[in-house]
């Protein structure tokens, strides 16, 4: 990972969850940052195929982001899977499943998950979760 010279706060949300073929996982929380709670502005997660996790997305929360007395940063989010109903069999599938109104939403279950971050954390170090 290189140096962060813009001094961003840099989180990569990693997860492990099975899915199939229509169904893509978002993470989507209180932030604007994480969409606000709205699932057309939730963020899509990459898929990679890891041992230890097999869903991926990095956030960065830069300076401006962040008020001047701001000493504690809180987070609430969860994961969402969309599924969708469309031809998947196509290359040419590419439009965003976070507005189809015929998808199903299967949202992460039990309380928000919660990330308390220190604003003066080594922002040369992402945070891995």
């Amino acid at each position: 990972m290189s140096r962060n010279a813009s001094n961003d706060i840099i989180i990569y949300f990693r997860t492990k969850y099975q899915t199939y073929p229509g169904q893509i996982l978002f993470l989507i929380g209180d932030h604007p940052l994480l969409g606000s709670w709205n699932r057309t502005k939730a963020i899509r997660m990459g898929y990679c195929s890891r041992e230890d996790f097999n869903w991926e997305v990095e956030i960065r929360i830069s300076p401006s982001q962040l008020s001047t007395d701001c000493k504690v940063i809180k987070l609430e989010y969860k994961y969402i899977v969309i599924s969708s109903n469309k031809n998947f069999g196509s290359y040419s599938y590419n439009y965003d499943i976070r507005f189809d109104n015929s998808a199903e939403i299967c949202w992460d279950t039990g309380p928000n998950r919660c990330l308390i971050i220190n604003n003066n954390i080594n922002r040369n170090t992402p945070l891995i979760i």
